[in-house]
């Protein structure tokens, strides 16, 4: 759950946990405990990393499953609108 503390904002305490935890990630060390894998290998390898097969299951509010399957299924018509431009 999000934190919205405009004090801890002013002392740079966000700053600060991200510095702690990108200090860690750099030096190979382990990610922070309340990290997932999935959230600490986005920040290893970035957007490729990203997969929803791993957890699309755990997400219980119909809603938001349908806006991810969305999503999913129109970055996959997309790459496939490239390959036909490509290959044209």
């Amino acid at each position: 759950m999000p934190i919205y503390n405009l004090k801890a904002l002013g002392n740079n305490e966000f700053k600060l946990a991200g510095e702690l935890m990108a200090s860690s990630v750099l030096q190979g060390g382990p990610a922070p405990c309340f990290l997932s894998e999935a959230a600490f290998q986005y920040i290893l390898d970035g957007i490729d990393s990203v997969s929803t097969e791993k957890w699309i299951h755990k997400v219980q509010d119909a809603k938001l499953k349908w806006a991810i399957d969305q999503v999913r299924e129109n970055i996959f018509l997309f790459s496939d609108k490239n390959n036909i431009c490509e290959t044209s």
